[in-house]
């Protein structure tokens, strides 16, 4: 078994507890890593006459997962379309589990002071590893099965994507293994996007 080095480490994972979110979450965790599962407590008011198309996991969810993972690992709400939402999540979290040793955007509105479109040398110079995971169709229960075999018929390795497919990546990309990859997109579709 390779030793990621991730082991009694504390992984912040934003969306962590639905879909790919908890695919990734339960990766960081079978390394051994803490686990601050991120969830939004609730979603805001649809516009007028529209719905979502994503379903936020039930209330609980986070905690019950946080549970199942084990080392430590805990849920942390916040909203972060606020302001000030990602500064209190980092700080939350930091308070109960030490310093964050990885940092996975999973989320929507999420944004980090460096992405890998604006890594610069002086933010290397912080010993940051920025990467991105750029996933194909991923069946997360968005997709019926006619559109699983549709998409399924344009991806080179005949296969919609599954949660634990882009969990593996990331979890790759914050390995030891991945400590001279930086300012990279990880194309994880097999084949879709050649």
């Amino acid at each position: 078994m390779i030793d990621t080095r991730l082991a009694g480490q504390t992984v912040l994972v934003t969306g962590g507890s639905g879909n790919i979110g908890a695919a990734i979450s339960r990766a960081f965790a079978a390394q051994g890593a803490r686990v601050a599962v991120h969830h939004l407590d609730r979603d805001p008011p649809a516009p007028a006459g529209a719905g979502w198309a994503h379903v936020t996991p039930a209330a609980g969810t986070a905690d019950e997962l946080a549970e199942e993972l084990g080392n430590g690992s805990f849920a942390v709400g916040a909203d972060l379309s606020e302001p000030d939402g990602p500064v209190r999540l980092v700080r939350e979290v930091a308070d109960r589990a030490g310093p964050i040793n990885v940092l996975v955007n999973n989320a929507a509105h999420c944004e980090t002071p460096d992405t890998v479109d604006t890594l610069t040398h002086a933010s290397l110079e912080r010993h940051y590893r920025v990467n991105a995971v750029a996933p194909g169709p991923v069946q997360t229960g968005w997709m019926d099965e006619e559109l699983v075999a549709r998409a399924g018929e344009a991806v080179p390795m005949g296969r919609v994507g599954e949660p634990d497919d882009i969990a593996d990546a990331v979890v790759y990309l914050a390995s030891h293994q991945a400590r001279w990859v930086t300012g990279q997109v990880l194309q994880v579709a097999g084949g879709h996007a050649l």
